[in-house]
């Protein structure tokens, strides 16, 4: 059985803060093909798990092949 990891509210913070700097929250949700509401949704309830985990975590997977490709 795969266990599956919640991502918490300020590793969420965190990651879009990283990659998108203090205004994080509405480029966030465009770049994973959420309501901007969503992300607010995600903070205010502590984390995510499963598909809305995978898609941050594949967010930062992809920002960082883009910058090894160009670098």
């Amino acid at each position: 059985m795969t266990e599956t990891r919640t991502l918490t509210a300020a590793e969420i913070k965190e990651i879009g803060e990283a990659l998108f700097g203090n205004s994080w929250q509405g480029e966030m949700a465009k770049a994973i093909g959420v309501p901007r509401q969503s992300i607010g949704h995600y903070l205010k309830s502590g984390g995510v798990r499963g598909a809305q985990a995978a898609a941050v975590v594949g967010l930062v997977a992809r920002t960082a092949a883009r910058e090894l490709l160009f670098a």
